[in-house]
């Protein structure tokens, strides 16, 4: 699978696609983590392409498959459903992210992605709760967003903070 699927997310042609799939659909009653890891490797390349159904498609035969990869999964999914523009879709799936999967290095990227999805669907009070949750250890981008949600909230001296912490 390894060479496949590296093969796969460097060139994303139709042969390899039908290649990783075909690893998928043969490995799922002998081996379910190896069918899992390639049903991954093909919903991440059809993210790269921005092929969000198709995506979805294949990271939702990935759910469950091998424990260990839940949250590249989850996340995955809430990229997809942000290319489909669907915000309760992307806010259903990354709640409680950083509670599931406290060890991730999505952990920050998820909250990212739920608070982007909360504003999109009007609620910047929610999405500060988010953000403020994840600011240690400080990174800017997430305290630029959080300066402008607070600026955009007319609580002038925290966004004034945030944008500081950014050259701190």
């Amino acid at each position: 699978l390894k060479p496949m699927a590296a093969q796969l997310l460097s060139n994303r042609s139709p042969e390899g696609y039908r290649a990783v799939e075909q690893f998928a659909q043969e490995q799922a009653p002998i081996s379910k983590d190896a069918s899992a890891l390639a049903w991954l490797a093909l919903g991440y390349a059809h993210l790269l392409d921005k092929d969000y159904e198709k995506s979805l498609q294949a990271l939702n035969r990935a759910s469950g498959g091998v424990p260990a990869l839940d949250d590249y999964v989850a996340y995955f999914k809430a990229q997809a459903f942000q290319g489909l523009k669907s915000n309760a879709q992307i806010i259903s799936t990354v709640s409680g992210f950083d509670q599931k999967y406290p060890q991730s290095l999505y952990v920050r990227d998820a909250a990212m992605l739920r608070a982007h999805a909360m504003v999109e669907e009007n609620d910047p009070a929610a999405a500060i709760q988010v953000l403020e949750s994840h600011r240690e250890p400080p990174r800017a981008d997430l305290e630029l967003e959080l300066g402008r949600l607070y600026q955009n909230s007319a609580q002038h001296a925290k966004a004034t903070d945030s944008f500081r912490r950014i050259y701190n």
